[in-house]
């Protein structure tokens, strides 16, 4: 896939407003995840000047709270406009910048740390290196890269829709489970030759459940599925992520940082496909 960000991330500006509704863990750092990237950027070593890819809420609270000047880049006013909405700090010295993660205006050597939760799958496969290349660039010498993202498995969770909808019999109906059995079926029809998850492959292995226009399964699970089909299948109709094997992106980590850190949550179901990592700009 090419054509740089606007075939990724053109759809959030039509779902920022149903942040908060739709996009619960894993599509937001958890609980753990946001206090480990507290930790990380709470420890003396890490200088003052910061930017977040894209506009996590939790991600620029965490730097207002440890006292870090804060720039914002996002092509998308809308996202940014609603995210600083949800911040739980008033911080009116911070910077917005509204720019093509890939095509910047940034100054080279500018940030002493780069943070960017879920930002990989939003990036066309073909740029990706650009997207590496871009955080490097900016980067100060020693700087460092926290970073969250999303991983394929080559070995399938589940091996069909019927498998991945058994394990969430007896689930809450709630917008957390949607966005879990979400996850669940990119990662089902992930295929290595697009590296694709897509609202599109999410519609095409839920319909032949529905029979007369509705799905026939237990009465929470039609609830949830419905949550799916009349919302995240409205939305985000043509939303697509973009999903690396891990020894993929590690390589590309790899060829511009020192993987200083890898951490792994424990407070969600899906929290090995979404490690995060502390990379450290190379020499």
């Amino acid at each position: 896939m090419t054509g740089g960000l606007e075939q990724t991330s053109h759809p959030w500006s039509r779902i920022a407003q149903d942040w908060e509704r739709y996009f619960t863990v894993p599509s937001r750092p958890s609980a753990e995840e946001v206090a480990q990237y507290r930790r990380w950027v709470g420890r003396s070593d890490i200088p003052r000047r910061a930017l977040v890819l894209g506009a996590t809420p939790e991600l620029r609270d965490v730097l207002f709270e440890c006292g870090l000047e804060v720039h914002v880049i996002d092509m998308s006013l809308e996202m940014v406009l609603a995210m600083t909405e949800l911040l739980a700090n008033d911080n009116a010295d911070e910077t917005l910048v509204k720019s093509d993660w890939l095509k910047n205006p940034l100054a080279a050597a500018h940030y002493d740390v780069v943070l960017a939760d879920g930002v990989a799958p939003n990036v066309p496969w073909l740029d990706r290196n650009t997207l590496f290349d871009e955080v490097s660039r900016v980067l100060t010498d020693g700087g460092r890269f926290l970073n969250r993202t999303f991983f394929a498995s080559r070995t399938k969770r589940y091996p069909s829709v019927d498998d991945v909808l058994v394990t969430y019999a007896g689930a809450p109906v709630s917008y957390q489970t949607a966005t879990e059995i979400v996850f669940d079926l990119h990662l089902l029809t992930h295929d290595a030759s697009d590296h694709l998850g897509s609202m599109q492959k999410v519609r095409d292995v839920l319909e032949p459940l529905r029979r007369n226009g509705r799905f026939e399964l237990s009465d929470d699970l039609n609830k949830i599925l419905d949550i799916i089909w009349n919302d995240w299948l409205q939305s985000a109709a043509d939303k697509v992520w973009v999903y690396a094997f891990e020894d993929e992106e590690e390589a590309e980590y790899r060829e511009r940082f020192t993987i200083a850190e890898r951490f792994v949550a424990s407070d969600h179901r899906h929290a090995g496909s979404t490690p995060m990592y502390l990379l450290e700009k190379l020499s």
